[in-house]
């Protein structure tokens, strides 16, 4: 599932000195959820919720690291060849350390949370 919230004032508060608190549920909804939300003209935040049976936290830092890469590309208007050839190298390049590793307990950690706010303009 992926989704995209573009209203900016949804996450303010017009209460001085209130911020607003981003809050999940437990338990991922679907097999994988990747959802966009522009905070700002300037902030997009990213969030990835997983379900941990079916993916591995190596899994999904890998789709975290081609999702912005897509987007730097995106941002930087690649040709589509160019772009295509350097998220498959990256992928490649991040199978083989995952294949390369044993499977360990961080492999497997459940952490259903991953986000993070990444500035367009640092894209």
């Amino acid at each position: 599932m992926v989704t995209f919230h573009a209203d900016p004032n949804a996450l303010h508060l017009s209460i001085p000195g209130i911020d607003p608190l981003l809050t999940w549920t437990e338990g991922a909804k679907f097999k994988l959820l990747v959802e966009f939300c522009a905070v700002s003209d300037e902030t997009l935040l990213l969030r990835l919720e997983y379900d941990s049976q079916i993916f591995f936290l190596t899994h999904v830092r890998r789709i975290q690291k081609l999702v912005l890469e897509a987007l730097e590309v995106l941002m930087m208007e690649m040709p589509f060849a160019e772009a295509r050839a350097r998220l498959r190298r990256i992928d490649e390049e991040a199978m083989a350390v995952d294949e390369a590793a044993p499977i360990t307990a961080d492999k497997m950690a459940v952490d259903p949370d991953v986000a993070f706010g990444t500035k367009l303009s640092d894209l």
